[in-house]
């Protein structure tokens, strides 16, 4: 098992709704909604999160927003509810969206990797690979910053909001 990290895009009618699942249903019921987006919406990072959110956080465990939205920076909680605390989905609105975009695609492979210390991530950085992996963890970031890049990008072009859960 891990610990992974997801995003969904949300278009306006789908965050209503989540937000009305969660309320009347509990946390639960709104996670299994998101399950059933993933095919349409969904993207993980799969267990390369905090990696990447070290590498674009400039060596740092978190960073302030738009650098440390993978941990959350710059999010709300989907509701205010006690319960989030279980199940702790955030949301990006669609304005918050558009600027982790515009952050992610003004980023290139040359300024990741400029942050990537694999001896020093080993230590703090989920998960313990990079020492032992080397340049060969960075190319798996990478295609994972890709993928996120272009995430980022579908949701914003299509005036989406994110909602994002580490679990």
């Amino acid at each position: 098992m891990g610990m992974y990290c997801n995003f969904w895009r949300l278009a306006s009618p789908k965050t209503e709704k989540l937000k009305e699942i969660f309320m009347e249903n509990g946390p639960e019921a709104a996670t299994e909604l998101l399950d059933l987006l993933d095919d349409e919406t969904g993207f993980s990072l799969d267990k390369a999160w905090d990696g990447l959110n070290y590498l674009l956080c400039n060596g740092e465990i978190y960073g302030d927003y738009p650098n440390g939205f993978i941990k959350g920076s710059g999010a709300q909680p989907i509701v205010e509810d006690e319960r989030i605390e279980e199940f702790p989905m955030l949301f990006f609105t669609p304005e918050q969206t558009a600027e982790i975009s515009k952050y992610l695609v003004g980023l290139g492979r040359d300024a990741l990797h400029e942050q990537y210390k694999p001896e020093a991530m080993n230590d703090d950085v989920y998960p313990s690979v990079y020492a032992e992996e080397g340049e060969e963890a960075f190319d798996w970031l990478y295609e994972m910053f890709l993928k996120l890049r272009d995430f980022f990008k579908a949701a914003a072009d299509g005036g989406e909001a994110t909602c994002t859960m580490i679990s």
